[in-house]
């Protein structure tokens, strides 16, 4: 584009976590095309940024390709603290899926493109995807609305789990209170069955009545004392009688 051929680049970045810190280097093979390039590239916007281009001479020469992979694998374990990386092997994907996948992205940068008020288009992807076969694209559209609507009954089921879930959490605690209610109510009878005493006698009946407010204060281990005065009583004659 310049007239001349890019002979290395290099973009500062952090060595611990291997972030862009936002500065580049670009070398070309001919310096009297730099001052051309830095009035082209002056000012582009690149990110969201203003681009501010402008001609320095190096201090040390660039690092190696080797050495930046060195880095950049440093960065990813420090990242991911050790953990081992994992490669992804292109060529199990579909093709097609891939097609279809990048056609829609190029569609959807065409639009914003358009939007924006910028005359270009690109359709690279749509032309290859329209050279191939009807048949494979639709059994590719039918396997994707099969798995979305394997998707929608399986959150549907999920929904209704959870509804009845909230249900039965909401109905627990009225049948625990029923049972605690009807344990409660077993104690009392069991309390008060074992709380009623057994019938006096007559003598001690007797009694009760004489005492009056005393025997309404006596507690019920004191009633079998009251049973045995009477037979003190009753052998006292004896021993008189004997005499």
């Amino acid at each position: 584009q310049f007239g001349a051929d890019v002979i290395n680049c290099f973009c500062v970045r952090s060595r611990r976590t291997h972030q862009s810190k936002g500065i580049a280097y670009v070398q070309f093979s001919k310096e009297s095309v730099l001052p051309i390039v830095v009035e082209e590239c002056h000012g582009m916007a690149l990110g969201g940024r203003c681009l501010q281009a402008r001609v320095v001479s190096l201090h040390r020469p660039m690092p190696s390709r080797d050495k930046v992979s060195q880095r950049r694998h440093l960065a990813y374990l420090y990242r991911t603290r050790g953990v081992t990386m994992v490669r992804h092997d292109v060529s199990h994907k579909s093709p097609i899926a891939a097609l279809i996948k990048y056609s829609r992205t190029e569609r959807a940068n065409n639009a914003h493109l358009k939007r924006l008020g910028i005359d270009y288009a690109h359709n690279g992807f749509a032309e290859q995807l329209a050279k191939v076969p009807s048949h494979l694209i639709r059994n590719k559209m039918k396997k994707d609305a099969v798995r979305a609507s394997k998707g929608d009954v399986a959150s549907s089921s999920q929904g209704e789990t959870v509804e009845a879930g909230e249900k039965h959490e909401g109905s627990s605690p009225i049948r625990k209170r029923e049972k605690k209610s009807v344990t409660n109510t077993s104690r009392v009878l069991s309390t008060s069955v074992k709380s009623t005493p057994s019938a006096p006698p007559a003598d001690s009946a007797a009694q009760g009545v004489k005492s009056g407010a005393r025997s309404k204060t006596s507690t019920p281990q004191k009633r079998p004392e009251a049973e045995a005065s009477p037979t003190k009583k009753s052998t006292s004659p004896s021993k008189k009688s004997s005499q």
